[in-house]
């Protein structure tokens, strides 16, 4: 790969394993066990007997659709919460019905029709940073809202000095749909990498294991404190 090359890095020899974890039987029995409040899925619909595993000892389950079709499958499964992602959400997309590059709806657009085809609670998610985006979601009928890159920048949130200076002077083109990183579509900072990726269209290992090749270039650039890699 030219980008190994560049910057000097040895090409990574296990890509058939990664150390991302997965859902399965041992982590319901553990979320059963232990009863938090909460537990979200984000990759695809769950299964309705891990669902009604979860609601039997209590806890809340929520999970993201990004079209009113994902909403009603995730009703229909019986969650308490449909997360109506919209296209401008940071990270991975929760699609699991749709191609990511042929459906992508605004925030805006996406929770009001998910609110009126579902009876279940709604929290909006994608690009709300502040409470202008709240009250708005609210008037378009969510019950809530879910944030996640506006918490990045707090003081306790785990991320490294070169990622925050990134965040907090990021303009509003900094970001594109990208498998290049994981494997599966996220939105994600712009990169060398990322944009080479995406011109070239090549045929990437499925999620998780591109992260065998993504990691080190990653790594690469904290190192240096510089993402431009």
């Amino acid at each position: 790969m030219p980008f190994y090359q560049r910057l000097g890095l040895e090409m990574p020899t296990n890509t058939s394993d990664t150390e991302a974890e997965t859902f399965d039987t041992d982590k319901l029995a553990l979320l059963v066990s232990e009863t938090p409040a909460m537990v979200s899925f984000h990759f695809g619909c769950p299964p309705t007997q891990v669902v009604e595993a979860l609601k039997g000892a209590g806890i809340v389950v929520a999970a993201t659709a990004t079209m009113v079709s994902e909403a009603i499958a995730l009703e229909k499964t019986g969650v308490d919460v449909v997360v109506a992602q919209g296209w401008a959400a940071g990270g991975h997309r929760g699609s699991f019905e749709t191609n990511f590059e042929e459906v992508g709806v605004g925030t805006f657009a996406l929770v009001p029709q998910i609110c009126d085809s579902v009876d279940c609670l709604v929290a909006a998610a994608g690009g709300i940073g502040d409470g202008r985006g709240i009250a708005a979601c609210r008037v378009l009928g969510a019950d809530a809202v879910w944030m996640g890159t506006a918490f990045l920048t707090c003081t306790k949130a785990p991320i490294t000095k070169v990622h925050r200076k990134a965040l907090l002077s990021a303009k509003d083109t900094d970001t594109h749909l990208s498998r290049a990183f994981s494997g599966r579509p996220c939105r994600a900072r712009k990169t060398p990498f990322s944009i080479q990726m995406a011109e070239g269209r090549p045929i990437l290992p499925e999620f998780p294991l591109m992260y065998n090749y993504s990691s080190p270039i990653k790594k690469h650039g904290i190192a240096l404190d510089d993402l431009n890699n």
